[in-house]
C-alpha cells in the first residue's frame, strides 16, 4: 500500500497509509525510496507485539528503532508518538504538515492500546486546523534542486 500512497503523492494528494508491526517490516524499502524521492506521506503504525498470530491484539512500542534506522541509508525522518486517542488526532494533522513542509515521509507511532481505545473528542471547526501545502517549484530552475531551494 505504501507504493499507492507514494503515487498519490506525486500526483499531489496528501496521502496516508496505516499498519502494525510487521507490516511496517515490509514497507521499509519504498519508505526509503519516499525519503530520498522527498515524498511526502504519512505512515501510521499502531504497533503491536510480535508475529502477526497469537499476540495480535497484544500493544507494544517496539518499533521506534525501526522507525528511525529501518531503511537503507543515511536520512533525516520524523517520527511522532501520540499518547491518547485525542492526541492522535491532533499530531495526526501536524504528522501532516511536517511531512508537506519537509518534504519526507512522517511516521506516526501509535501504541496498539491506543488503537483499540475509544474515547470521546473534541472536532475543532476547520478553520482552527492549520494545513500546510508543500511548496512547489516556481521555474525548472528551482526544480533542479531538493525543497525546490537554490543553495
Amino acid at each position: 500500500s505504501i507504493a499507492a500512497v507514494i503515487g498519490a503523492s506525486w500526483t499531489g494528494f496528501k496521502s496516508m497509509t496505516a499498519t502494525s508491526g510487521p507490516g511496517f517490516s515490509l514497507m521499509q524499502e519504498n519508505l526509503g525510496y519516499a525519503v530520498f524521492t522527498e515524498t511526502p506521506l504519512v505512515l501510521v503504525d499502531v504497533q503491536r507485539s510480535g508475529p502477526s498470530t497469537g499476540q495480535a491484539t497484544k500493544g507494544a512500542q517496539g518499533d521506534f528503532f525501526q522507525a528511525r534506522w529501518g531503511t537503507h541509508g543515511d536520512h533525516p525522518i520524523i517520527a511522532i508518538s501520540p499518547t491518547s486517542v485525542e492526541d492522535s488526532f491532533w499530531e495526526t494533522i501536524r504528522a501532516f504538515n511536517l511531512s508537506e513542509k519537509f518534504r519526507i515521509p512522517v511516521v506516526l507511532l501509535a501504541d496498539g492500546i491506543i488503537g483499540h481505545t475509544r474515547e470521546q473528542i473534541r472536532i475543532p471547526d476547520p478553520e482552527e486546523v492549520e494545513i500546510v501545502y508543500r511548496k512547489l517549484p516556481a521555474n525548472e530552475e528551482e526544480s533542479k534542486y531538493p525543497f525546490g531551494d537554490i543553495h
